[in-house]
């Protein structure tokens, strides 16, 4: 039996460049082809355009902040992102976004790694690559840096 489960999607992308390989239609495609192929109701799309995902604090990305939020208001029960690093490139702060979902019983599904946050392995797995999207960003920085 499928679970009807009202999800909402998170895309992003931080500059001009990754809309061409991450673009937001493309995101929002496969989120609703996920839907269509689990059962699930698409109740809403959250677009964050030119924001990074590095940054330390959620307050610096407007509609990922607006996003939980709204956890708090029982619309949904599962968020989906494109990638992990879709949703946060900073360990800390993907930790404390998904300690917000969890506390409202919202999971978390990645649809390019397969991950399920609301599982244990999803959980493993999740924090794993949350610290290797830390990793990659941070050395980006310091390539850059360099050049």
């Amino acid at each position: 039996m499928i679970e009807c489960k009202r999800a909402v999607a998170y895309v992003r992308v931080s500059s001009v460049s990754q809309v061409e390989g991450y673009s937001l239609d493309a995101q929002e495609r496969l989120f609703t082809e996920l839907c269509k192929n689990r059962g699930w109701q698409s109740v809403r799309i959250y677009r964050e355009e030119g924001k990074s995902a590095h940054v330390d604090s959620i307050h610096k990305r407007p509609v990922f902040r607006k996003l939980l939020e709204d956890a708090a208001k029982d619309e949904f029960d599962v968020v989906v992102v494109h990638t992990l690093d879709r949703w946060s490139r900073n360990l800390t702060v993907t930790l404390e976004s998904l300690k917000i979902l969890g506390k409202h019983g919202i999971g978390l599904v990645s649809i390019v790694e397969n991950l399920d946050y609301s599982k244990p392995d999803g959980i493993l797995f999740t924090q794993m690559l949350g610290a290797f999207a830390q990793y990659f960003s941070e050395a980006l920085s310091t390539c850059q840096e360099r050049a």
